[in-house]
């Protein structure tokens, strides 16, 4: 296995593949079939801020443990699923991350 010399990792093209999911847990309502975990927030007016702080969270976990996970993994799929992605309001995805 070929590895970086400046660190020991395995080069990039060595390291294993990896897909990521990741649970976007809110609703508009919850439904009776559903077994996944969620919150409903339909009508809810601190919905903004449980959605704002769960990704601004979501993200810390993400970029603290992606430098770990790096080392020996590539991730080359991306899963968004859960309650409702789309749910999340424009722009809550910052770009500054």
């Amino acid at each position: 296995m070929e590895t970086n010399k400046s660190d020991g990792r395995p080069a990039q093209s060595e390291r294993r593949p990896l897909g990521i999911y990741v649970h976007i847990p809110f609703c508009l309502q919850r439904c009776r079939y559903c077994g996944f975990y969620s919150q409903a927030v339909g009508g809810d007016s601190s919905a903004a801020q449980k959605e704002a702080a769960y990704t601004d969270r979501l993200i810390a976990e993400l970029l603290g443990k992606g430098s770990e996970i790096g080392k020996d993994y590539q991730a080359n799929t991306l899963f968004i699923g859960g309650g409702t992605p789309s749910i999340l309001p424009p722009g809550i995805h910052r770009a500054d991350y």
